[in-house]
C-alpha cells in the first residue's frame, strides 16, 4: 500500500513537472502563476506606499516573496490535482499493460498452439511413414526368409546332384568250366555304378589260380594285364578303356581244384 501511494506522488510530480514544463497549456499557466501574483502584489504595494518612489528594498522583497507564495500555492493545486488522478491513472497504465500483455500472451498461446498442431501434424506423419516402413521391413524380411530358403533347398538339391553316387562295383560269376582234370576255368563279370579311367584291382579265391586274363567288355584293344602276386592272388591293371556302368571287366580265371570257386575283387 505504501509502495502504491509512493508511486502515485512520485507520478504526480512528474506529471505536474511534465504539465508546466513541456505542455503548451502547462507553460502558460506557469508563466501566469509567476507574473499574474508579482504584478498584483506590486501594484498593490505601490498604491499603499504611495508611488514607486517610495518602495524601500524590504517591501520589494515583501512582495517577491507574497507573489512566490501565491506561486507556489497555485503550483500545488496543480500538484494535488494530478496527485488526486495519479491512482487513476496507474490503474488505467496497469489495465493499458495488461491487455498488451494479456494481447502479447494470446499471440504467443497462438503461435504455440500453432506450433503443437504442426509438430503433432508432422509426428502422425512420422509414425504412419514409420508403420509404413516397419510393414515393408517386415515383408522384405519375410521374402528375404523365403528366398534364403529357397536358396538353402536349392544348394541342397545342387549339392545332392553334385555329390557323387558312392562307388559300388559287384562281381558276378556266370560261367564254370569243370571239365573232370584239376583246372576248373571261370568266367567273372565285374560291374562297377561309374566311370573309371584306370582299373586296379586286387583278385583273391580260395583256390590256387594258375592263370588269369582280364579285358573290357566291347572293346578288344584293352591296354593292361594281369600278374600273380602269390598262389591265390593277382593283380589286375587296366588302363584302356576306361571301366564303366556299360562297360564291365570280363575276367578268366583258371584255378586248380574241384567246387565252386570263390573270389573277392578288391578294388585299389
Amino acid at each position: 500500500m505504501l509502495h502504491f501511494w509512493l508511486s502515485c506522488i512520485v507520478k504526480a510530480i512528474l506529471d505536474t513537472v511534465s504539465f508546466m514544463g513541456t505542455n503548451v497549456t502547462g507553460i502558460l499557466y506557469a508563466i501566469a502563476i509567476a507574473i499574474v501574483p508579482l504584478v498584483s502584489k506590486i501594484k498593490k504595494r505601490i498604491s499603499v506606499k504611495g508611488g514607486w518612489r517610495n518602495m524601500k528594498g524590504r517591501d520589494w522583497l515583501s512582495v517577491f516573496r507574497e507573489a512566490g507564495n501565491l506561486s507556489l500555492k497555485a503550483g500545488g493545486i496543480v500538484f494535488f490535482c494530478y496527485l488526486f488522478a495519479a491512482p487513476y491513472g496507474l490503474l488505467t497504465e496497469e489495465k493499458v499493460r495488461a491487455k498488451e500483455a494479456s494481447a502479447l500472451l494470446a499471440t504467443d498461446r497462438a503461435g504455440v498452439v500453432r506450433d503443437r498442431d504442426g509438430l503433432r501434424t508432422k509426428l502422425e506423419e512420422t509414425n504412419r511413414l514409420c508403420a509404413v516402413t516397419d510393414g515393408a521391413k517386415q515383408t522384405l524380411e519375410k521374402q528375404n526368409r523365403d528366398q534364403q530358403l529357397s536358396i538353402n533347398g536349392c544348394l541342397s538339391q545342387a549339392m545332392k546332384l553334385l555329390t557323387p553316387a558312392p562307388e559300388i562295383f559287384t562281381p558276378v560269376a556266370f560261367e564254370v568250366n569243370q571239365s573232370g582234370t584239376a583246372i576248373t576255368k571261370s568266367r567273372w563279370l565285374v560291374f562297377i555304378n561309374r566311370t573309371i579311367s584306370t582299373t586296379a584291382m586286387t583278385v583273391t579265391c580260395d583256390q590256387d589260380i594258375e592263370n588269369m586274363t582280364a579285358k573290357i567288355v566291347g572293346d578288344n584293344s584293352t591296354v593292361g594285364g594281369t600278374a600273380r602276386m602269390s598262389n591265390r592272388s593277382w593283380d589286375m591293371r587296366l588302363t584302356s578303356p576306361v571301366w564303366g556302368p556299360t562297360s564291365p571287366v570280363l575276367t578268366d580265371i583258371a584255378s586248380r581244384g574241384q567246387g565252386a570257386l570263390v573270389c573277392s575283387f578288391n578294388k585299389r
